[in-house]
């Protein structure tokens, strides 16, 4: 029975965090990274968003208040595809990141 329990209760926050995630995803979605400017990075949940900006060899610039996100930069023309070959979800135009970023300095 507890099982029972735990199941639906994992299911609904599961639901939860998706409903609460996707609008912030579409929303970046829509603002493509430029190269020479700052990106926002999201990562899966389990990864660490800094370490794919640096793996990928750019710049970390600001952690989110999560792992999963980061802003990063990097000149190289395919830097872009280099984050999303080191397991990047999303790399957006950073314009949003203080949403989910920390302040530096």
């Amino acid at each position: 029975m507890w099982f029972r329990e735990f199941i639906s209760g994992s299911i609904l926050l599961a639901a939860l965090l998706i409903a609460a995630t996707v609008p912030l995803l579409l929303q970046l979605s829509h603002a493509p990274a430029q190269i020479g400017k700052p990106f926002l990075v999201v990562a899966p949940p389990w990864s660490d968003a800094g370490q794919i900006i640096l793996k990928a060899g750019g710049v970390l610039l600001d952690r989110g208040r999560i792992d999963a996100f980061a802003v990063g930069f990097s000149p190289r023309p395919f830097f872009l595809d280099d984050l999303q070959d080191q397991g990047a979800w999303l790399v957006a135009d950073s314009t949003l990141a203080n949403l989910i970023c920390y302040r530096s300095g």
